[in-house]
């Protein structure tokens, strides 16, 4: 498939976030003389221009809102047990005093996970693997739909339920906006005749606090 494109006649290839297993894919297109731009959300280092892909902004708000509202823990979603490590969202929950807990999501049985979620007043459910909140609004939408409406959750990139399920529905959610994003790149594309940043161009999420679900983008929902 990706030698068909090699053939086209293409002046750009857009990677929206590459794994580092493409790596030598991107470099055969761009021996072959195709502009390759990519769209990332890590710190992996890419010779190429990029767009990257930044909560560090959003969360400290989310995280400080949180704390001046009496939030005591976090209960933070992790796709397995060996995932529970140190990240920058619970550096910052601890130097707030909030109390980081990690539950683990097997797949096979979700009812202990939303069972270990329920807290009180002063919990607060993380979603911050987008993969991994999508597979769940996905896979048990009802068992997501109750923990939203009595408990008080955050959301990172999007929050995607099915619009049916929205209604009453409010979450804390970082997301971004997609359409200005796409609006830069084609200006920098297009209307710049290629002018591409040099450094990675730091693209920031906006955080919303409470925010009901059927308020949110069009782009942060299913």
């Amino acid at each position: 498939e990706f030698r068909r494109v090699l053939f086209r006649s293409v002046d750009y290839l857009l990677w929206f976030f590459p794994h580092p297993v493409v790596r030598e894919t991107l470099a055969t297109a761009h021996d072959h003389g195709i502009r390759v731009v990519c769209v990332t959300d890590s710190t992996h280092e890419w010779p190429y221009p990029q767009y990257r892909l930044d909560h560090g902004a959003a969360r400290r708000q989310a995280v400080a809102c949180w704390h001046a509202e009496g939030i005591k823990q976090a209960v933070i979603a992790r796709a397995d047990e060996t995932a529970a490590t140190e990240t920058e969202l619970t550096r910052l929950l601890t130097q707030h005093g909030i109390a980081c807990r990690f539950a683990p999501t097997p797949h096979q049985s979700w009812e202990p996970f939303f069972a270990s979620c329920r807290g009180d007043a002063r919990t607060v459910t993380v979603f911050d693997d987008a993969l991994l909140s999508a597979l769940a609004c996905q896979v048990v939408p009802q068992a997501m739909v109750a923990l939203l409406r009595d408990h008080r959750v955050y959301f990172e990139n999007s929050v995607d339920l099915a619009r049916s399920l929205q209604q009453g529905l409010r979450v804390d959610v970082a997301v971004f906006d997609w359409d200005s994003l796409v609006t830069r790149i084609v200006a920098d594309l297009v209307v710049g005749h290629g002018t591409l940043p040099r450094q990675p161009l730091p693209v920031r999420s906006r955080w919303h606090g409470q925010i009901p679900v059927t308020d949110l983008p069009a782009s942060a929902y299913a």
